[in-house]
């Protein structure tokens, strides 16, 4: 492996170790309903609006979504 290539993992492990703690902090909040710093920019979500019917819509809409783009993804590598 060249210097390169072992200068990329070394950067990637000290990003991952620097950005274990404050992901973990945030996801904690998160899990435990406390409002983050993000709610206030961003607004409440879809998901978090409580209503079971808006959340199960936004489910099935981000499933086929991803069902259909993974369909012409395929496609696509096919024709290539």
């Amino acid at each position: 492996m060249t210097t390169n290539g072992f200068l990329q993992i070394g950067l990637y492990l000290i990003a991952l170790v620097a950005l274990a703690k404050p992901l973990g902090w945030y996801m904690a909040r998160v899990y435990e309903g406390q409002p983050v710093w993000l709610n206030r920019l961003l607004g409440p979500g879809p998901l978090c609006t409580g209503n079971p019917f808006i959340s199960e819509f936004y489910f099935l809409c981000k499933l086929m979504g991803d069902n259909i783009g993974r369909l012409f993804t395929v496609q696509a590598d096919e024709l290539l």
